[in-house]
């Protein structure tokens, strides 16, 4: 057993525990959950940010094209108890050539695999347990020295009750004013720390925004920008990436324009003609939104579902992306869908006070409602669409 000395810190009338110790450590004795696994005080634990955090740590994350400190100041919170419980002792010392006698706290800390078994899940994790799931050895990056010298910052309570941890939990978690996501974002962008798909998102929102012809230039919110009736990254993002957009980027674009400028430079293009085309057809503006619908985040969270199957349905046309042809099987959505006027799909205030479209403006006040409205009214234009195309067999 290895004694891990701890400096005792008192708020009213209780007592906890400041510790300096290897992470290694900690994490053998952890309670064992696994990832997505129902806990009784926090949350289930996310492997993917374990593993990021282990990357990280191992110097692997890039940022400013340098490898990451990968330094963690900030002090996850742990509980202990059983025998590896907070222990105290008299010691003497001498202090200004006088020797008195002052009590000194200390944890035993089991370090051989047998010492382990025995405290098995006698420490558990209060606050920050992907910090310290990272050093754990199934999650540990290859690249990260086994023999370098890594310490952390622990606050350390001892025997706390469930409802005690509940309570540190929902402080530390809850009653903290926290980075608002877009922000965060925006921070992870600048550092280097936003990878894949997420990356990709970023920079192509990115150029969106920039481009002056765009009907989103600088509508789109980054960090902790402030826009009337704007969007935020963060939502956008996620919508390129669940609704094919992204998708749509990989498979269409780049493999015609492989130079990575050319090909976020085409598909801005490609995105500024689809939306002006839905613009002019609509009679609205995204620069100057009123209270149509179409100009909300769930109408582009419409427009964006809908983006890859209509682009698909002209490529195989042989059309190019023009906005042209983007109008000319827009324009087919009133008849597909027995509609007076293009307004009618996005159930404005100025569309037909009906049942039919009172019940779609419905479907925009909730994601799932709006993606299966989208779902059902692109297959029934692109039905429409070839019907059309056959004209008649005899």
């Amino acid at each position: 057993m290895k004694k891990i000395i701890v400096h005792k810190i008192q708020q009213k009338d209780v007592d906890f525990y400041s510790m300096v110790a290897d992470p290694r450590m900690v994490a053998k004795l952890r309670r064992k959950y696994t990832a997505g696994e129902k806990q009784d005080v926090q949350r289930p634990w996310i492997e993917k940010k374990v593993r990021e955090i282990s990357e990280y740590v191992a110097g692997k994350t890039k940022i400013e094209d340098k490898k990451s400190l990968g330094l963690i100041p900030n002090s996850p919170i742990i509980n202990v108890k059983g025998d590896l419980k907070v222990r105290s002792e008299e010691i003497f010392i001498e202090e200004n050539g006088t020797k008195k006698t002052i009590t000194q706290y200390y944890i035993m800390f089991p370090e051989t695999e047998e010492e382990i078994v025995e405290h098995e899940n006698e420490l558990e994790i209060i606050d920050g347990q992907h910090r310290i799931i990272a050093f754990d050895e199934d999650y540990i990056d290859p690249n990260f020295d086994s023999n370098i010298i890594y310490e952390m910052n622990f606050s350390v309570f001892s025997n706390q009750t469930d409802n005690e941890r509940k309570e540190l939990f929902m402080v530390t978690n809850e009653k903290q004013d926290k980075v608002e996501t877009n922000l965060l974002r925006y921070i992870k962008k600048s550092l280097g720390m936003l990878i894949g798909d997420d990356e990709v998102t970023y920079d192509l929102l990115d150029a969106i925004n920039r481009e002056s012809s765009s009907p989103l230039y600088q509508k789109i919110m980054f960090g902790a920008d402030k826009i009337k009736k704007g969007y935020k990254e963060t939502q956008m993002s996620k919508i390129f990436k669940l609704y094919g957009v992204k998708k749509f980027y990989d498979n269409r674009v780049i493999p015609v324009y492989q130079n990575e400028r050319e090909a976020v430079n085409n598909f801005v293009i490609i995105i500024d003609n689809y939306l002006s085309a839905w613009e002019e057809l609509s009679n609205v503006s995204f620069q100057q939104p009123e209270s149509d619908t179409i100009t909300k985040i769930s109408g582009l969270r419409y427009l964006m579902y809908v983006f890859p199957e209509i682009c698909d349905k002209l490529i195989n046309n042989k059309e190019k992306l023009l906005k042209d042809n983007f109008k000319n099987l827009i324009s087919k959505y009133p008849e597909a869908l027995k509609l007076e006027n293009i307004k009618c799909v996005f159930c404005d205030d100025k569309g037909e006070d009906n049942e039919e479209t009172i019940e779609r403006s419905l479907a925009f006040r909730g994601e799932g409602a709006t993606i299966a409205l989208a779902k059902s009214d692109i297959q029934k234009v692109l039905a429409y669409v070839n019907s059309e195309q056959i004209g008649g067999l005899l």
